[in-house]
C-alpha cells in the first residue's frame, strides 16, 4: 500500500496555478437526510436528499506576483457570485478533481513573527466536486 505526503497537492484558479499554497483542508459534500417514517414504526427512516458542498479553508504565504492569487482576490472582489473552478491536483497519486466554488472570505494576515498571509474560504456549489481531465 502506497502512502502520500499531503505536501504535494498544487491548485490552479481558473486555470491559473496559485503558488505558495500552505494549507488546503478537504473539500466534498455532505447529503441531508429526510425523514420518511411512518405511524406505527419503532425506528426513523431516513431517504438521501440534496447535497451540500463543504467549505474549504485556503490558505496561502502572500504573493502579490501570484496570478492564481490574484484570480482568487478578482474572483472575491469583482464576481463574487460567479463561481470560480478549482483544480486541486495531488502529484504524488496523479489524482486530480475540479472544484466548482464560491469564494466566500477573503482576509490578509500578518503575524509580528510569521508569514504574511492570504486566508481564503470556498464554498463548493454545483457540480461540486468531480475527477479531473
Amino acid at each position: 500500500m502506497t502512502k502520500y505526503s499531503g505536501r504535494t497537492l498544487s491548485v490552479d484558479v481558473n486555470g491559473s496555478p496559485a503558488g505558495q499554497m500552505r494549507s488546503f483542508g478537504e473539500f466534498g459534500s455532505t447529503r441531508a437526510l429526510i425523514d420518511a417514517s411512518v405511524y406505527n414504526e419503532e425506528w426513523t427512516d431516513f431517504v438521501s436528499g440534496l447535497q451540500d458542498g463543504s467549505e474549504v479553508d485556503a490558505v496561502f504565504a502572500r504573493d502579490p506576483a501570484d496570478a492564481g492569487q490574484g484570480d482568487v482576490i478578482d474572483a472575491y472582489t469583482n464576481a463574487a457570485d460567479t463561481p470560480v473552478t478549482i483544480t486541486a491536483t495531488h502529484d504524488g497519486s496523479g489524482e486530480s478533481f475540479d472544484i466548482t466554488c464560491l469564494i466566500t472570505k477573503l482576509a490578509y494576515e500578518s503575524p509580528l513573527d510569521g508569514l504574511y498571509m492570504l486566508n481564503t474560504t470556498l464554498k463548493i456549489v454545483n457540480p461540486g466536486v468531480v475527477p479531473g481531465s
